[in-house]
């Protein structure tokens, strides 16, 4: 398997094994040991490139995550700016049809026609609604900020513990 296309695992795997076992030569055989020292430069140089190859992957995919929330964005302000429009037009067809007393309008290929909606409920006053008209809902999380806080205080908070065995990768 060529370094190029061993995995970092790999490489690391190997390069452990071949510098163990370079230190296990002896000294009369000079040749065999050089051989070894040579492999190992060449497999730290396949290490730094597999790295470097990591580090551009990891940044692509970051520029990539970005760009997408960025279209994400750019999509969600459009399909808003639609829906408004879809309001507007649709609000001002209403209208119309309102003040020329029509309930149907003709088209080649369709017809736009006001039903009557459902019948629905409009709150005007919140506060005087009666508690047995209301449903409440209970949402509970733990606010690690501050349970943080409190544990670096010295207070102890039970069923939780601060944890610093734990890695994330960085890219520099």
């Amino acid at each position: 398997m060529s370094a190029a296309n061993a995995s970092l695992y790999q490489i690391e795997d190997k390069l452990l094994i071949t510098v163990d076992t370079v230190e296990l030569v002896p000294e009369e055989e000079a040749a065999f040991k050089a051989e070894l020292e040579e492999q190992i430069a060449r497999m730290i140089a396949a290490e730094v490139a597999k790295v470097d190859g990591v580090s551009r992957m990891l940044a692509h995919f970051e520029n990539q995550a970005a760009f997408a929330a960025q279209e994400i964005k750019l999509l969600q302000d459009r399909k808003r700016a639609f829906e408004r429009s879809h309001e507007r037009l649709e609000s001002c067809v209403k209208l119309a049809m309102e003040i020329a007393g029509k309930t149907n309008l003709e088209g080649t290929t369709s017809t736009l026609a006001l039903r009557r909606s459902p019948i629905s409920v409009f709150v005007r006053n919140f506060d005087q609604v009666p508690a047995e008209y209301f449903t409440v809902k209970i949402e509970r999380w733990v606010d690690k900020d501050k349970v943080k806080r409190a544990l670096k205080a010295a207070i102890e908070v039970p069923g939780a513990e601060l944890v610093e065995d734990r890695f994330h990768l960085v890219r520099r």
